[in-house]
């Protein structure tokens, strides 16, 4: 029925706002009212911008009935299904549900699902980097950073993160911001280990930055403290990037993950890199001391460049 309206409407070059076959407008109010089921409620979400470009008003004047609130079954079949298959976010759509509370609801209530919930963060996460949200304390964004859901968080930072290519230079001034506002989050949570997971790898974040500086340190040597061998992987390559700029503060996160008892290893080369950087740069004492703590914990793919340096 959709797909035919669309047809329709492109066809018959209908009016702006009001595009669709009235008959099927007259079907889909009729199901909106009496006879739901898991597929119309699919198609609902699935179809949401698509209804939108036939008839915005009808969608607006309807979106409390196309997604149910005071049908949890009805409701999750639609917004899950608008969430998963929504893959640009129409920033009328956006405003629609959010001023009628449906995603405070689905953050709320939590949708069971977990590529729903990742896609909420998603969302989310493209409505800051947009200007759709800010960081207010009343604002989506936050309510999602202080959810107690860490997958929230989790799915958040890493979507953001491989977006890391695609970031514009205003997309890119946000991470701080952000990533303070995460930072102070989990600093009140940290006596929760649920966390652990999120600390670590919003140390990806380095990626985002052109340049390390003091508080940002104290934020990834946090970060570090929770790493596994999967996390180091990435916390090698982007000291290694900031080592070059930064060398004493790259250098300085790097000695703390290991001091904390972290030995990173499986990207050796580069972390011979790294302490070439340091020593390059002038800083001769944290290096020697990294080689040194790498030396005695039985690491040996460090001396060579820690005996020439000592030469």
């Amino acid at each position: 029925m959709i797909t035919y309206s669309l047809l329709y409407a492109k066809l018959c070059k209908k009016s702006k706002d009001r595009k669709w076959v009235k008959s099927i407008k007259r079907e889909f109010e009729k199901l909106l009212n009496s006879g739901r089921t898991i597929e119309f409620d699919v198609s609902l979400g699935q179809f949401l911008s698509n209804l939108m470009y036939l008839d915005r008003k009808w969608v607006e004047e309807k979106i409390n009935e196309i997604f149910p609130k005071d049908n949890e079954e009805h409701w999750k079949n639609s917004f899950s299904s608008y969430l998963f298959y929504s893959s640009i976010l129409s920033r009328k759509i956006y405003s629609s549900l959010k001023v009628n509370n449906h995603y405070n609801k689905a953050l709320n209530i939590g949708l069971n699902q977990r590529i729903s919930e990742r896609k909420l963060a998603q969302h989310v996460s493209i409505t800051y980097l947009n200007d759709f949200e800010g960081l207010s304390r009343d604002g989506l964004l936050f309510k999602l950073i202080s959810n107690q859901n860490p997958e929230y968080l989790e799915n958040l930072i890493l979507f953001i993160w491989r977006l890391r290519d695609k970031l514009t230079a205003d997309m890119r001034n946000k991470i701080t911001p952000l990533w303070e506002n995460i930072m102070d989050f989990l600093n009140e949570a940290s006596t929760n280990g649920k966390y652990r997971k999120t600390f670590a790898i919003l140390g990806y974040w380095m990626s985002l930055i052109d340049e390390l500086d003091e508080e940002i340190c104290g934020w990834l040597i946090k970060s570090g403290r929770y790493i596994d061998d999967t996390d180091d992987i990435f916390y090698v390559d982007y000291l290694l990037m900031h080592v070059i700029k930064t060398p004493k503060l790259a250098g300085n996160v790097f000695y703390n993950i290991i001091n904390d008892g972290h030995f990173s290893r499986l990207k050796r080369e580069k972390i011979v890199e790294i302490i070439e950087n340091l020593y390059n740069s002038g800083e001769v004492t944290l290096a020697n001391i990294i080689c040194v703590l790498y030396l005695d914990a039985g690491f040996d793919f460090l001396r060579k460049v820690y005996t020439r340096a000592k030469s």
